[in-house]
């Protein structure tokens, strides 16, 4: 339904969502506030009948190398502002009318828009979000896991479902992102079996070694510390990180001379060593006590820290 209201023309979808066409904008509103402005309509797709084989809107993005994506001026297709619009309400209604299936809109918008229906008491949105972003994981779409990963749109899934989404992660960032994830929710189970099975993808991966042995050893279990450390060795001989690491191990088993023996190995020698006792007292998984703090280096992204995995 269409009507004018302070000069605008507003399309009512449901309690919830509103599109508005004003000084030739459209803009998509939640809760009567501007949720955000649409910068381009996905104009330039094939026929239906050439895309009944693509599962979502980005699979097809995807197949068609992103095309869909290019902002297309309303010039060269001949529409004036006023048909975007419309354009635009079409595509929401379709979604609105299918129970919010992020399949049919870009998930650039589709997400952010669920989740803000979420906030403002959409029970609808708050029945599906968790299921939509579990689907879309399952799609095995690096882009999608991706962004699902870095939008923290996983953060309402229950562990066990995470877990089970492991299976489905066969992309080496997309396993980084995880473990970063899982990391920061303290989450040592999920976060070993994202380790072993980016090793199992990427047996030489340095970094996935390193991490995975601080699991082991923020879990108390030093012998599975020191075998990962141990193959990391085979591989890189000469690994300051891995030989400082082993050092470290073996301090907590009070092998002292083991310890500084490795030590001695180091190019940049260093006997800075940590108790056993301050290691039980750290209440999370940061990285933070001093020799490892030295071997991983966290960088900051727009969603927060994260390691580093060259």
């Amino acid at each position: 339904m269409s009507l004018s209201f302070d000069g605008s023309t507003v399309f009512k979808l449901s309690r919830y969502i509103s599109v508005r066409f004003k000084h030739q904008k459209t803009v998509i509103y939640v809760k009567e506030e501007p949720f955000i402005a649409c910068k381009y309509l996905f104009m330039n797709a094939p026929s239906i009948k050439s895309t009944m084989s693509f599962d979502s809107i980005d699979q097809m993005s995807e197949s068609l190398n992103g095309q869909l994506e290019r902002e297309i001026t309303r010039e060269e297709v001949g529409l004036s502002p006023e048909d975007e619009f419309w354009g635009h309400c079409s595509n929401l209604q379709v979604w609105v009318e299918n129970d919010y299936d992020t399949r049919l809109l870009h998930r650039n918008l589709a997400f952010p828009l669920l989740k803000r229906l979420s906030s403002v008491g959409d029970i609808k949105a708050k029945k599906i979000f968790s299921q939509e972003a579990a689907k879309r994981f399952k799609s095995r779409s690096p882009t999608v896991q991706k962004f699902l990963v870095l939008g923290k749109h996983l953060a309402r899934l229950r562990r066990s479902i995470l877990r089970d989404l492991i299976d489905y992660a066969d992309d080496i960032e997309v396993l980084e992102l995880l473990s970063a994830h899982f990391n920061g929710k303290n989450d040592f189970s999920n976060n070993m079996k994202v380790l072993k099975r980016l090793l199992w993808i990427n047996p030489i991966h340095r970094k996935a070694h390193l991490v995975l042995a601080f699991v082991y050893l923020k879990l108390g279990n030093l012998v599975k510390a020191k075998i990962v450390l141990k193959e990391l060795l085979k591989l890189y001989p000469k690994d300051d990180e891995a030989l400082q690491f082993l050092a470290q191990v073996y301090w907590f088993e009070e092998k002292v001379e083991k310890a500084k023996a490795f030590v001695k190995e180091l190019n940049n020698a260093s006997d800075r060593f940590v108790g056993r006792k301050e290691f039980a007292e750290l209440k999370s998984y940061k990285f933070s006590f001093r020799v490892p703090e030295d071997i991983f280096r966290l960088v900051k992204h727009r969603h927060g820290w994260y390691f580093d995995f060259p």
